[in-house]
């Protein structure tokens, strides 16, 4: 099939306009009942790690390692201490400066059909210039297809204090009406018509804690909903030490850094050069429908 270098929205879709600053947020919200009515009782500590430090290079900061390593990956530390025990629920977020303004335009580009189960060849015309990529088995639609899905913040974090790593969990972040209209195909064998987005290292399949997987993905489903920011990425296991929360401690985040956020106002992620000039076959071809809480 003849391919042809895709031009549409050269400033939103085929290019990932880089973000001035990112965030962590380390944050403890509680809702309690008075006979005064709701109270909120919201603690925050707001960590800013766009310049974090290459741990291989440190003369040089991860944005800059990725700006010229584009498919590159980098790991930097970034200490902070609580002065204050921090009891509760501790959740942790992202929170992309210029959120709004950066990745409004992408927000249509996506295929809320294939969240729900329904994998059907075409996808829609709203996922181009995402619809298909090149494999070593020949040019394969994309899922999830789109260049929203395809832009999706995949930074990682692991938390240490002073004596050890502390456990955190990626799931059980939203709530089951905000999962409700994600499903999973039924027929695994379906999901081998198509490929992961050009800008992920794995695919959809592999993404997830759990049951939580596939489009159940938390981190997929908080990403997808663009009314959610800043977004919640992981929650402090309440175990041992931390049955309570965070006490008051030196800690660390170990990061791994692949989101390029530099402060470049058009620094250019892969493009995508495998859309055909003519979609393939024109009669959808709807695959089967929901598997839920399982593992694929």
């Amino acid at each position: 099939m003849e391919l042809k270098k895709s031009t549409a929205i050269k400033l939103s879709l085929a290019v990932y306009i880089a973000l001035t600053l990112v965030f962590l947020i380390v944050g403890i919200i509680e809702i309690s009942r008075t006979k005064h009515g709701i109270k909120t009782n919201t603690k925050r500590y707001l960590i800013n790690y766009t310049d974090c430090k290459n741990n291989l290079d440190d003369e040089q900061t991860c944005a800059q390692y990725l700006n010229k390593n584009i498919n590159g990956d980098c790991k930097c530390d970034i200490n902070f201490k609580l002065n204050e025990d921090y009891k509760g629920n501790v959740t942790l977020y992202y929170e992309l400066d210029r959120y709004k303004e950066t990745f409004g335009p992408l927000f249509n580009s996506s295929d809320s059909s294939q969240w729900s189960g329904m994998l059907v060849i075409p996808p829609s015309d709203m996922c181009q210039p995402y619809q298909y990529a090149n494999t070593s088995e020949g040019l394969k639609p994309i899922v999830p297809c789109g260049a929203l899905a395809d832009a999706m913040f995949n930074d990682t974090f692991r938390l240490f204090n002073t004596k050890m790593q502390i456990q955190m969990d990626e799931i059980d972040l939203i709530c089951d009406a905000e999962r409700d209209k994600y499903k999973n195909p039924v027929n695994i064998d379906a999901v081998n018509n198509f490929t992961k987005p050009v800008n992920w290292q794995k695919s959809i399949w592999d993404i997830g804690q759990e049951n939580s997987t596939g489009f159940l993905s938390d981190k997929f489903i908080i990403w997808m909903d663009t009314n959610v920011h800043p977004k919640p990425v992981a929650k402090v296991r309440k175990i041992a030490d931390f049955e309570n929360g965070l006490p008051k401690d030196d800690y660390h985040f170990k990061i791994f850094y692949s989101n390029i956020t530099n402060g470049l106002p058009f620094l250019r992620r892969k493009t995508n050069e495998n859309e055909p000039k003519e979609n393939p076959p024109e009669e959808a071809k709807p695959l089967d429908r929901e598997r839920t809480n399982r593992n694929i």
